[in-house]
């Protein structure tokens, strides 16, 4: 593979992992910024005397937080943010290291490799023997 095609390969995978992580970083903070306002908001009801209007936002607070754990937005964000910083050193040490193209293939396939493999998933119940 050419320097150019493999950089354009690189490049491209790097534009993938920056969406994603702006993606998951911005559904973690929306989630949480969510979650802290209407838990907050439902205390302010409840010691207003408002106990509906309280428990309906307590209810939404849950509800934001539960989503949050569930589809693990802060782990997924951490983890497309490593993922970009690996490829953009990679990169790096090939157009100004003094990386081969050889090396920098293998160090490549290695990164996607470890992104697939720790791409945060939630837990599975493990079969029962």
């Amino acid at each position: 593979m050419k320097d150019d095609e493999l950089i354009a390969e690189i490049e491209g995978q790097l534009a993938f992992q920056v969406k994603w992580k702006r993606i998951m970083s911005g559904a973690y903070f929306t989630t949480a910024a969510l979650g802290i306002g209407t838990s907050a908001a439902a205390t302010v009801m409840a010691g207003a005397g408002d106990s509906l209007g309280a428990s309906i936002l307590a209810g939404g607070a849950t509800a934001l937080f539960g989503l949050e754990k569930a589809l693990l937005f802060r782990e997924k964000w951490t983890h497309h943010l490593n993922s970009a910083m690996q490829l953009e050193a990679l990169k790096i040490e090939h157009q100004y290291g003094g990386l081969d193209g050889a090396k920098t293939s293998q160090r490549f396939a290695e990164i996607l490799t470890t992104y697939a493999i720790r791409l945060p998933i939630a837990a599975q119940e493990k079969p029962k023997e």
